[in-house]
């Protein structure tokens, strides 16, 4: 199972043994009882947590005293990345109602639950909300499946006739009648606007021959057109923008939030510090920070650190680093005192409204953890003042004083240079963040809530159980980039790189000719994919060719995707192996030689960048980084954040950085 509560019932298998869980002792640890043995087994959340991270243990069932329905089993059995972009609207839709009854006080009231769709619809701009028995339902699929989103796959998704019943032209007219006649701030009824959709199609029809008409849009697939609009937007059309802003804008004390993870805020910053090289002792660079805050205790429940700018790779990183235990924190800084609790996924993540909280891996991501996203309202910071806050800390607090720091011009000292004050390298720099958090941030008095972060975080987490990564082969899948290819006689290419394997041919001969299948990357390891198989919804590995393998060993696909422009540039159009891998070493020598030298500091990141993503660091490994000769990292030890370039750049690195 992707995500999962723990309840009476639920199946989890652990050192290849089932258990079922029987609930708790009275000192708060979770029993399980083994189905063929009856032995009982105890552990902690976070033990069971842990396992299932290092995928020693799983959760296979929500409830293994019954049997889930059939229908319910196909649902759960389906891949969110597999669905269509209909269907994953669909299911976001009902998982907003669903969330929302679920936060309801345990009140069982009918005229509560309709309460409860009614404000639902208005935050979506839904006209045509499901009823109250129909909320119900899916509350009871979800709570039975143990909280897995998958349950709310929309049963349409299986329907035959699945193609729009009209063609593009009509989705044009409505569009543009919509633009037109709806988006009026004498607001017309939807109503109104259909028949005005109606007339536009009839006279597009008079001006061709009978054979060539189109079909005239149903009231409700327009309904489905006007559900589909951004609710800011057409707050802006109808009401205006000064109304439209005051409409979205929170006001009073803010949101209220009841317990741990039910609202998570995420947000980027380039922190106000210089760090240096650590072999060199130049100057590199101001590094990203990445973090989620948990807006009930202010903890920050997951974080990234290092060169990558804001992108869907940094967000999925520090995603990743916050669902999981942080059991790497002692190995990495034994120095430490104190622990990291926060894991678990949320219920919703806040983010702002950067192209990378609107890309496709993000969204899909999400959907299929079940975490609602909320983005904020444009240039509305208080929107997110956690997170807001917290960096003001840091920057504040943890940076402080030290050698590098940065100011503003009017506030700079005299003669004051950070780049040639800067003693700190990015290793040191996660050290002291780490530290910092656990050792002063989260056991000082926050002045929003009256107590210290760390123990709301205690105190929330005994009354409520989060929701757990059940399966971490599914987080795996889920926490990567998706693409889809035609299997062709090489296998998958992708980035001039081919994967195969003889399951992927096998595939291949049972698909139609021509059919693209789904499969999903991690853009620090080059050397597999996960290809879906169309029939049973499941991902199988695929390795890279052997004969690419030496050359995509401890290679990100940031570095790679900049070996092929050099080598496009240099080897005259050719790019096979053998050039790629000449270009590599070329490029590794351009960069040892850009380190040497007191190079402009852009150059330097660039180049800093580009050892990260293959393996070799330039600075000291015992922070975020591969050791320079280890083997690249397999998707199950990516808890503690790496440094990992995005896969798509707007900035074009060229030959010569």
């Amino acid at each position: 199972m992707a995500t999962a509560y723990l309840r009476r019932g639920t199946v989890v298998v652990w050192d290849e043994r089932s258990y079922v869980l029987a609930g708790r002792t009275s000192t708060g640890l979770l029993r399980f009882e083994e189905e063929e043995t009856g032995d009982y087994r105890t552990c902690t959340v976070e033990e069971l947590a842990t396992a299932c991270a290092a995928a020693t243990a799983r959760v296979v069932a929500a409830n293994g005293n019954s049997a889930l329905p059939e229908e319910l089993r196909r649902r759960l059995a389906t891949s969110v990345a597999s669905l269509s972009e209909a269907a994953q609207k669909a299911m976001a839709r009902k998982q907003a109602y669903v969330a929302a009854a679920e936060r309801m006080p345990e009140a069982k009231r009918r005229s509560d639950m309709a309460a409860v769709i009614t404000e639902v619809a208005a935050e979506l701009g839904d006209q045509a909300p499901p009823g109250v028995s129909t909320v119900y339902r899916w509350l009871k699929d979800y709570r039975t499946a143990g909280g897995n989103p998958r349950s709310l796959v929309p049963a349409t998704e299986r329907r035959g006739n699945r193609s729009r019943r009209f063609p593009p032209v009509v989705l044009d007219i409505m569009t543009a009648v919509i633009n037109e006649r709806y988006l009026k701030l004498e607001q017309p009824s939807a109503r109104e606007t259909y028949f005005a959709v109606i007339n536009r199609v009839t006279r597009h029809n008079a001006q061709l021959p009978a054979a060539e008409h189109v079909t005239v849009p149903k009231l409700k697939a327009f309904y489905r057109e006007l559900n589909n609009m951004d609710p800011y937007d057409r707050a802006v059309g109808r009401k205006g923008q000064r109304a439209a802003d005051l409409e979205f804008k929170i006001v009073g004390p803010g949101p209220r939030t009841s317990r741990p993870l039910e609202r998570v805020e995420c947000d980027h910053t380039k922190l106000d510090l210089f760090v240096i090289d650590e072999r060199t002792e130049a100057p590199i660079g101001r590094p990203w920070l990445t973090i989620l805050i948990d807006h009930y205790s202010r903890m920050p429940v997951g974080y990234y650190l290092g060169f990558i700018v804001p992108s869907f790779a940094s967000v999925l990183l520090a995603l990743r680093n916050a669902v999981l235990p942080k059991t790497w924190l002692k190995e990495r800084f034994p120095d430490i005192e104190g622990n990291w609790p926060c894991y678990g996924v949320p219920d919703m993540i806040v983010v702002d409204n950067g192209r990378e909280f609107h890309s496709r891996h993000f969204e899909t991501a999400c959907l299929a953890l079940g975490i609602e996203i909320q983005h904020a309202v444009v240039r509305c910071p208080w929107y997110k003042g956690a997170v807001e806050r917290f960096f003001g800390n840091v920057n504040r607090t943890l940076l402080g004083g030290q050698p590098g720091r940065t100011f503003p011009p009017y506030i700079r000292p005299e003669d004051y240079d950070p780049r040639k004050n800067a003693v700190i390298t990015l290793a040191e720099l996660d050290r002291l963040l780490c530290q910092w958090i656990v050792e002063d941030y989260g056991m000082k008095l926050h002045t929003g809530t009256g107590i210290q972060p760390r123990h709301r975080w205690d105190e929330g987490f005994k009354r409520w159980t989060p929701r757990l990564i059940g399966d971490r082969d599914d987080l795996d899948v889920m926490l990567a980039c998706s693409e889809r290819r035609i299997i062709g006689n090489r296998g998958i290419e992708m980035a001039r790189l081919h994967y195969r394997s003889e399951p992927l041919q096998n595939l291949r001969r049972r698909l139609p000719k021509g059919q693209a299948v789904e499969f999903r990357y991690n853009p620090n390891n080059l050397l597999e994919i996960q290809v879906q198989d169309p029939e049973t919804s499941s991902f199988f590995a695929v390795p890279l060719s052997p004969e690419e393998q030496d050359y995509a060993t401890n290679l990100g696909l940031w570095a790679h995707r900049a070996i092929v422009r050099h080598a496009r540039a240099t080897e005259e159009g050719r790019i096979d192996i053998v050039a790629l891998a000449r270009s590599k070493e070329k490029l590794i020598a351009m960069v040892a030689a850009i380190q040497e030298k007191r190079t402009r500091t852009g150059a330097r990141m660039k180049a800093a960048r580009f050892l990260e993503d293959i393996g070799r660091p330039a600075m000291d490994s015992g922070g975020a980084w591969a050791e320079a000769d280890q083997v690249a990292p397999s998707w199950s030890q990516l808890e503690a954040p790496p440094v990992l370039p995005p896969p798509n750049e707007d900035e074009d690195w060229g030959v010569d950085f």
